[in-house]
């Protein structure tokens, strides 16, 4: 039920995109910094941007494992119906 009012309220907009822990990581790398150079995707750029004010990326060193771990959670649990 609170599914598909998201969905309703949304047009299904981005919200499958929950469910790619790539894409997840992809957002997580957005707000924060590391040793190699994240992919960029123009449309989190952007939404960064549009929402967020201006800040210093955390430092994710160390953090990755967990990141990734988190990522597949929270995908699998918005692949749950």
């Amino acid at each position: 039920m609170i599914k598909q009012l998201l969905i309703q309220n949304h047009a299904g907009s981005g919200l499958d995109l929950v469910r790619d822990a790539n894409w997840l990581l992809n957002a997580f790398n957005e707000v924060t910094s590391g040793r190699g150079k994240t992919r960029e995707i123009k449309a989190l750029r952007e939404t960064r941007g549009a929402h967020m004010p201006a800040f210093d990326p955390v430092d994710r060193t160390g953090l990755t494992q967990i990141l990734m771990y988190e990522c597949r959670n929270l995908a699998a649990v918005a692949s749950c119906d």
